[in-house]
């Protein structure tokens, strides 16, 4: 044999006991590549869950200043608070105040005079009672000589015709000075008056005036016994005892007032599709976010099927273009984390955690949501270092972006 034909045979023996090794070699260099694409897809597929579960996060949050006018994507209508307050209490001040019929004063007074008179029928003249009787019955001379000289009317006669008189004068009404004031500074000109089960309703103008009950009285009783001596000493009597003013109703007030408030109901401010919700350079406070989070809950309403299913899918994209990505990037700059399957599932799970912060953790006011992020970029960056640390970081941020509902103003910022 050849020196020549040796050499090749020296050759092809030495690549036969190297080839098992080497094809080992590449055969478990492919699993490790499967098993890095099957990890990496399973985290899109978390992913896309995770962002795409439920309706996306409205992007704008209480304290946020606005970058540009944001208009209205819809028509909508949302309620008026101040308006819906102001209308409350307009209806609230135009319930009457509510006021009550007490009977308990003229009762006692009737009673007061159907002893008096029966004292005076007793006695023969004013001389016949003793002092003490006369002052606790109100019984004065002229008193006694009226109802002694009275055309025929006995003790029944009289009290049957003042309580008759009260009772008119009980149904007209009094109201006290301050009632009256009361009544002055009110937006309606009416007042209820409860008689039982009976609301009646009526001017408070009609009432007999602070300070003319005595007048009134009088009057009423000129008019009824047609005796001027017998209806001036029954008015002395009867002034000081006989109280017919109407007793506010302060609970039964308040109640009516609390109902018509609510009947009131709400009033409601429309805005429709491309109108101007909150201006540029605005803040975005208490009010505004209402009105933002009640377009947003309108809009996702009327999004159909279709734009559902595109949504995902360009979510589906998005993801797997940021995995894609990342992976090629960490291939050039880091491959020791494809080397070992435990750091690819830490940094997976790591972006798991932050996404799902930012998901559930968007309409917090304060954006303290966003605070792991840079502790996990300068951990990577310890880790491993600073340019692995400047990819991951961003592929991050681009996530809490669509996490926080597109905001990718948000993930460039970050």
């Amino acid at each position: 044999m050849s020196s020549r034909a040796r050499l090749k045979s020296v050759a092809r023996h030495r690549e036969g006991e190297s080839g098992l090794p080497q094809a080992l070699s590449r055969t478990s260099a492919r699993g490790r590549d499967w098993i890095a694409v099957l990890l990496a897809l399973l985290f899109s597929v978390a992913m896309v869950v995770l962002l795409g579960l439920g309706n996306p996060a409205l992007q704008y949050r209480r304290g946020q200043v606005a970058k540009a006018d944001i208009r209205a994507r819809v028509s909508f209508a949302v309620v008026d608070e101040d308006a819906t307050r102001a209308a409350r209490e307009e209806a609230a001040a135009a319930v009457p105040n509510v006021y009550r019929k007490d009977r308990a004063p003229l009762e006692q007074a009737l009673d007061d005079l159907r002893n008096a008179i029966s004292m005076v029928e007793e006695a023969d003249e004013f001389a016949a009672l003793t002092q003490q009787d006369a002052d606790e019955a109100g019984i004065t001379p002229e008193f006694f000589s009226a109802v002694k000289s009275s055309q025929g009317k006995d003790a029944a006669g009289i009290i049957s015709t003042v309580s008759a008189a009260l009772e008119r004068l009980l149904a007209r009404g009094a109201l006290s000075q301050s009632d009256a004031r009361l009544e002055q500074s009110t937006q309606t000109d009416t007042i209820i008056i409860l008689d039982g089960q009976e609301h009646i309703t009526r001017r408070y103008s009609q009432a007999i005036p602070a300070g003319q009950t005595g007048e009134a009285l009088r009057s009423e009783l000129r008019a009824a016994l047609g005796e001027e001596e017998l209806s001036e000493a029954l008015t002395t009597f009867l002034a000081p005892r006989a109280r017919f003013h109407l007793v506010r109703d302060e609970d039964e007030t308040r109640r009516q007032r609390r109902a018509a408030e609510s009947q009131a109901g709400e009033v409601e401010q429309y805005f429709y599709r491309g109108d101007t919700l909150v201006r540029r350079d605005s803040v975005i406070d208490r009010p505004e976010m209402r009105i933002l989070q009640k377009e947003h809950q309108t809009y996702l309403g009327e999004v159909s099927l279709l734009d559902r299913a595109l949504r995902l899918a360009g979510l589906t994209i998005t993801i797997l273009s940021i995995v894609y990505l990342f992976g090629v990037y960490t291939a050039r700059y880091e491959p020791r984390v494809l080397a070992r399957r435990i750091r690819m599932v830490v940094l997976m799970l790591l972006a798991l955690l932050i996404a799902m912060t930012v998901k559930f953790f968007i309409r917090s006011p304060f954006s303290w949501y966003l605070i792991p992020l840079p502790l996990v970029a300068m951990a990577v960056a310890i880790a491993y270092d600073e340019i692995f640390a400047l990819g991951y970081t961003l592929a991050l941020a681009v996530i809490i972006g669509i996490g926080a509902g597109s905001s990718f103003a948000l993930a460039i910022s970050l």
